[in-house]
């Protein structure tokens, strides 16, 4: 049997969409699209891109079972240098033989270039100095179509009512503040979510919730959402941040991109 995920935009923790197809006797594709339901949201007011920041980091979102195990894992490895960012977008392949093994794969589908001040993405398919732009559009209030990414710039995470501030908390050297709150548009997922936010300003461009963080002046960098009457989460997102320097590839890559936009027409 095998599954593949396409990695549209992980901006949500429950399935919004699934579509099944048989492709043979023993193999079937679902393509599960993953978003979060942000209809009319907008970009956030309070989002300034950060001059003098460069570096790497991985967004990861992870779904558990009810013991707690993690069933899925959604990566996306994302380069960042001042008001531009780079997101590798992801297909997920889940095989299972006739023994009943199971094995995951990851494989580039785009990578998505975005320029802040522009207002504008470009779409290449390889992460090189002499890559070609695919395709290109306006920056989405909320989700990307087709190829997919992460709209890191928009709200996604709006609160219902103001938070219950938790007892802080370390992991590791790093103080997190943590909040419980419940999402403004939740639907009919009864949930809550428990963040935890770093006030020493790293990765502020990416916050994973922007107005309550950008009033404390710190950066919301897990997520978990608890089903309510739940002590496990069913599913979290995290920020890791692998580095706060490009090597000169990388640079050479964000260099070119930027030449390459200028070609195209402004949105």
């Amino acid at each position: 049997m095998q599954v593949i995920f396409a990695c549209i935009n992980f901006v949500k923790f429950d399935f919004h969409t699934i579509r099944i197809y048989m492709i043979s006797e023993f193999a079937l594709i679902a393509a599960i699209a993953i978003f979060f339901n942000s209809r009319n949201l907008k970009k956030s007011e309070n989002l300034t891109p950060e001059s003098d920041t460069t570096g790497v980091l991985n967004l990861k979102t992870e779904f558990y079972d009810s013991t707690g195990k993690v069933v899925l894992i959604g990566p996306m490895k994302i380069w960042y240098k001042d008001s531009t960012v780079i997101e590798e977008v992801v297909r997920i392949s889940i095989v299972t033989d006739t023994a009943g093994k199971t094995s995951v794969s990851y494989s580039p589908i785009a990578y998505k270039y975005i320029d802040l001040i522009k207002n504008s993405w470009y779409d290449y398919k390889s992460f090189d100095d002499t890559a070609r732009i695919i395709t290109s559009g306006v920056l989405p209030d909320s989700f990307f179509l087709g190829s997919g990414g992460w709209t890191f710039y928009a709200n996604n995470v709006r609160m219902k009512g103001q938070p219950e501030v938790m007892p802080d908390t370390m992991i590791g050297t790093i103080k997190y503040m943590r909040i419980k709150f419940s999402r403004l548009d939740n639907g009919a997922l009864k949930s809550y979510v428990i963040g935890y936010l770093r006030c020493d300003n790293k990765g502020k461009m990416f916050s994973l919730e922007k107005n309550f963080s950008h009033t404390v002046r710190c950066t919301m960098t897990k997520v978990f959402e608890f089903k309510e009457g739940a002590s496990r989460p069913f599913a979290s997102r995290e920020l890791e941040f692998l580095s706060d320097t490009l090597s000169m590839n990388e640079r050479r890559v964000f260099d070119a991109w930027k030449e390459n936009a200028k070609k195209v027409k402004s949105y």
